[in-house]
């Protein structure tokens, strides 16, 4: 939201600081509340790697003063993020994120028949 709240909605570019990651930075889902933001990453990885696969993240940022910057605070991950679609934030320290495979790329067969077989197999963590 551009301005001062007065309802004059435009779209801006928005810097990330102490961001690390932003070189593999592949946004998806997102949830915005008064103080942060939580952003589904499906670029994460450990040091830049890609070479396995993009590893599944929740980037956590602290929204800021100004409007046109979010600071990092922090990278969350788990083995049990492996397809990430979406993220809903409960509280500043909580949140929800769906899997839309339960299948890792590990088990490419399974995946195939899971998506293939449209497999109601996901779930929400």
């Amino acid at each position: 939201r551009g301005g001062g709240g007065d309802g004059d909605e435009r779209v801006s570019s928005v810097r990330l600081q102490s961001f690390a990651g932003a070189d593999t930075f592949h946004p998806h889902g997102l949830y915005v509340t008064n103080t942060r933001v939580f952003v589904v990453n499906h670029g994460a990885t450990d040091g830049g790697d890609r070479s396995r696969g993009p590893r599944e993240a929740v980037e956590v940022f602290r929204r800021t003063a100004d409007v046109n910057v979010l600071e990092h605070e922090a990278t969350v991950r788990s083995e049990h993020m492996l397809h990430i679609n979406d993220v809903a934030a409960v509280t500043d320290d909580e949140f929800y994120v769906t899997n839309w495979l339960y299948y890792s790329n590990d088990e490419p067969l399974r995946m195939g028949v899971e998506m293939l077989g449209r497999f109601p197999w996901t779930n929400f963590l």
